[in-house]
């Protein structure tokens, strides 16, 4: 973890990773990195096939790699694509109708038109 906080503190644009055996989890290797906020870790399945990986964020789980380097070059391009923005907020609702006890306030009629044809209620509003 001090390796991977040290890189980061040289780049901290950069995302660095290791990877490590844990002799609790055989036949697997622990893969480590460190983003701006936490280290994480996930683990990676050593078959006879290639590598089986599940769960590391921004990369697809369950994926099957013939080559540690394929896993890294997917987490690589995963974790320099941008993050989406966020979508705009719903415009606000129309403001409601004054309460029945309220003078009306007086409008164009082609303002009434332009009203009704967004679905406000113009029964609040009088046309000039």
């Amino acid at each position: 973890a001090k390796d991977l906080k040290a890189a980061l503190e040289q780049n901290p644009k950069s995302i660095p990773y290791a990877f490590h055996v844990d002799k609790k989890q055989p036949g697997y290797l622990a893969f480590s990195y460190l983003t701006t906020k936490r280290l994480k870790r996930d683990w990676i399945r050593i078959t006879p096939s290639g590598f089986l990986h599940k769960g590391v964020p921004n990369v697809s789980s369950d994926k099957s790699y013939k080559r540690l380097e394929d896993f890294i070059n997917a987490f690589k391009k995963q974790s320099v694509k941008p993050k989406p923005r966020p979508k705009p907020a719903a415009p606000a609702a129309a403001p409601a109708a004054p309460s029945s006890g309220a003078p009306k306030k007086k409008i164009s009629a082609a303002m009434a038109a332009a009203m009704a044809g967004l679905g406000v209620d113009t029964e609040a509003v009088e046309a000039a």
